[in-house]
């Protein structure tokens, strides 16, 4: 598994209310991967974003519980 952020993960963070500090740190690991001899984040980077991507996956299911309200 490489550790990218691919299309589909950018376009995952572009649909989400990110905060400041996730929508900066997220473009800084784009410019780094962009940058990289491997195009890969390190490890630690890799585990925010997964963080970040966790925390709005569960917003998401919280919000969207497969009941429909009136």
């Amino acid at each position: 598994m490489s550790k990218r952020i691919n299309k589909h993960l950018k376009q995952f963070f572009e649909e989400k209310p990110l905060t400041d500090w996730e929508k900066n740190f997220i473009l800084g690991c784009i410019k780094a991967q962009d940058n990289s001899w491997y195009g890969q984040l390190t490890t630690k980077q890799w585990n925010k974003i997964k963080s970040i991507k966790d925390k709005y996956d569960v917003a998401d299911n919280s919000n969207n519980d497969g009941c429909s309200r009136i």
